[in-house]
């Protein structure tokens, strides 16, 4: 019979020092392409990757089984479709949110298919008018800005560097009067830490490979890595 091989797992050479104070830390880090994100403790630390939209997607599911953004799931497997699958998903679920996206997401198909819905509309609104590449100038008018949510209000801002600023302080300020829920902010990043419900991930399986080597450098070669950390 193979021998057993053994591994100490006491707490003797890595112990804490118990004259030092340490806590339990819960952080968020947003990688870009090509950083790098030291762990030092990562065989004791607890952690998740977000590297793509499905599992974002996922994780707003384990928050809330909404139906609708059920429905929506085809947006994380966009790039996939094919051309008239495409169109036949915008005629059923066109809206701003969806027009936002495939502007960002799909340039061509925007410029084919979504833009020319947007420029027959009968009345625009904002984000019909920033699509469209449209002048925004009227929007700072009292009675149309103050008609605006807080997402239109940034991409309104986004063209003026002043009134971005302007933006960025008055949203601070409101944050900073609004009462943290601490409960619910507990619940999020527990949810976000445990993952491993959402499914594997490429930045999961490239992290458990990492984990079983010992190696304490997690560096994401991906678009977007939004990685939570706990230590």
């Amino acid at each position: 019979d193979a021998k057993t091989t053994i591994r100490d797992l006491r707490l003797l050479t890595n112990a804490l020092d118990p004259k030092s104070r340490f806590t339990e830390q819960e952080q968020v880090t947003l990688l870009k392409k090509g950083n790098t994100l030291k762990i030092p403790d990562l065989l004791n630390s607890k952690f998740e990757v977000y590297d793509h939209l499905g599992s974002v997607h996922r994780y707003f599911l384990t928050l809330k089984n909404d139906p609708v953004l059920r429905e929506f799931s085809f947006i994380t497997d966009w790039d996939s479709l094919a051309i008239e699958e495409k169109r036949l998903k915008y005629s059923k679920y066109a809206c701003h949110e969806l027009s936002f996206f495939i502007s960002r997401k799909d340039p061509a198909f925007f410029k084919e298919v979504v833009r020319p819905h947007l420029a027959n509309k009968k009345d625009l609104t904002f984000m019909d008018d920033y699509l469209l590449g449209n002048l925004l100038s009227k929007y700072y008018q009292s009675f149309e800005y103050v008609r605006l949510n807080v997402v239109e209000r940034i991409l309104l801002a986004q063209s003026d560097r002043k009134r971005m600023v302007a933006l960025g302080l008055d949203l601070e300020n409101r944050l900073a009067l609004s009462s943290p829920n601490i409960d619910s902010a507990k619940l999020w990043f527990g949810a976000a830490v445990g993952g491993g419900a959402f499914g594997n991930t490429y930045a999961g399986e490239k992290l458990g490979k990492i984990a079983a080597a010992s190696s304490s450098n997690l560096s994401l070669g991906r678009s977007f890595a939004d990685a939570s950390v706990r230590d």
